[in-house]
């Protein structure tokens, strides 16, 4: 055995211990001290305190994306810190909310911020763990990977990969797959750059960057880079809404704890928006997509959405949105998208972005926020806002009371005093 080896083992043995069940390693503070000697193996890891709930929540997750790390021989440790423990590696790592989820290399940290799922937790490392820009040996690869992949940026070329090329999958890397095919396939121009995208009901589609046209490759990425019909979260909301597009989203509930659409109906609905967004296919002007994320779309209308499901236009750059007048049947939705994309001058937008809107957005926010820190647990909100607010209470009360209390007082005493004034004049 190699000294290295050696060491690897009795800092593990050192710094951790395996959490029951799982493949995930329970970190110390001697976690530095092994990162400095061991450069070779990346680190994923799970910032946490036992207290949060979303933590919680995350734990059975993140175990059976550890298990499956681990079973792909990825080459990366899996473990995670109890920051109240072990506090220096939470400054250490600028940990600022819980859970917190890092891929660490010996060259970078980079935070996780898709989706709390196994299957994006596991992409993320996979992503990280591989080359920037990924190989196609062949076109047979080719098609078996976009069978696979919904989402793909792929320069067709010789070597060298184009720099703006390489430093775009340097930048995006976390978030994009980028990959590089030697080989001429049928119908993609050699060479060139495409986003390839497949769809859950089997359609491929090939958008080709125009060289010659207005937008930077960056500029094309970020605005292309989303599946055909993308879920729509917290994670990726921002980047949709950088994009300069339409975005129309049905608002279809789920249950959180399993994932499934609430009902039958929820079903129906969303199989129908995606129809529709393979039928009205127009990459140029909209990004498809839905969301269970209620919240989300009640920020941006500054009201909640009711009936659900439901669907909305939204335009990413002035947030000014477009609501179906009436039930939202399939013919009513395309009807809408036709308008908007004819430009219907009496077609009437709702909301916006600016001061006044933002303005009210924030109080919004600000009263959603309460609303839902007083269902899910009204003792913590009433302590959390209630003591301060009785405090203040009591501060102003003693402030204003003390002075109505000594102004009889002086009155009084002012009284006497002409009194006695007077008596000396007689």
């Amino acid at each position: 055995m190699s000294g290295s080896f050696l060491w690897s083992v009795l800092a593990l043995t050192l710094i951790s211990h395996h959490v029951d069940s799982t493949r995930v390693i329970e970190l110390g503070e001697k976690f530095l001290d092994y990162l400095e000697r061991d450069t070779v193996n990346p680190w994923l890891v799970m910032f946490y305190a036992p207290w949060c709930h979303h933590c919680k929540m995350l734990e059975p997750i993140y175990n059976q994306a550890a298990n499956d790390i681990l079973q792909e021989n990825l080459g990366v440790h899996v473990g995670r810190v109890d920051c109240t423990k072990y506090t220096s590696l939470a400054t250490h790592f600028s940990v600022r909310g819980f859970p917190t989820v890092l891929y660490i290399d010996k060259e970078r940290v980079i935070e996780f911020n898709g989706d709390r799922t196994r299957k994006d937790l596991i992409e993320f490392t996979r992503r990280l763990a591989g080359p920037n820009i990924r190989p196609i040996a062949d076109c047979n690869e080719l098609m078996s990977l976009r069978k696979s992949t919904p989402i793909m940026v792929t320069y067709f070329g010789p070597d060298p990969v184009w720099s703006n090329f390489s430093a775009l999958s340097r930048s995006l890397h976390s978030s994009t797959s980028f990959y590089q095919s030697k080989s001429k396939c049928d119908k993609l121009d050699f060479p060139s750059i495409y986003i390839l995208k497949s769809s859950s009901l089997g359609q491929f589609i090939d958008i080709k960057y125009d060289m010659e046209g207005d937008s930077s490759l960056s500029q094309w990425v970020m605005s292309n880079r989303f599946p055909h019909f993308v879920r729509i979260s917290h994670s990726n909301l921002n980047h949709l809404l950088n994009s300069g597009k339409l975005l129309a989203i049905g608002i279809i509930e789920e249950i959180r704890s399993t994932g499934e659409l609430i009902s039958p109906e929820h079903e129906k609905f969303k199989s129908i928006l995606e129809n529709i967004a393979h039928s009205f296919d127009d990459q140029s002007l909209f990004i498809f997509g839905w969301t269970p994320h209620l919240d989300l779309m009640n920020s941006i209308v500054m009201h909640s959405i009711d009936p659900r499901p439901n669907f909305i236009v939204i335009n990413s750059s002035t947030l000014e949105y477009f609501l179906v007048d009436g039930e939202p049947q399939s013919w009513r939705i395309t009807q809408l998208l036709e308008r908007i994309r004819s430009r219907d001058d009496i077609l009437k937008s709702y909301g916006g972005n600016r001061f006044h809107h933002r303005l009210y957005r924030m109080g919004f926010d600000g009263y959603s926020s309460l609303a839902a820190m007083y269902k899910g647990n009204p003792i913590l909100t009433l302590l959390i806002f209630g003591l301060p607010l009785s405090f203040l209470s009591i501060i102003l009360y003693s402030s204003c009371c003390s002075d109505i209390l000594d102004a009889p007082e002086e009155n009084d005493s002012e009284t006497d005093e002409e009194d006695e004034t007077h008596k000396k004049t007689e």
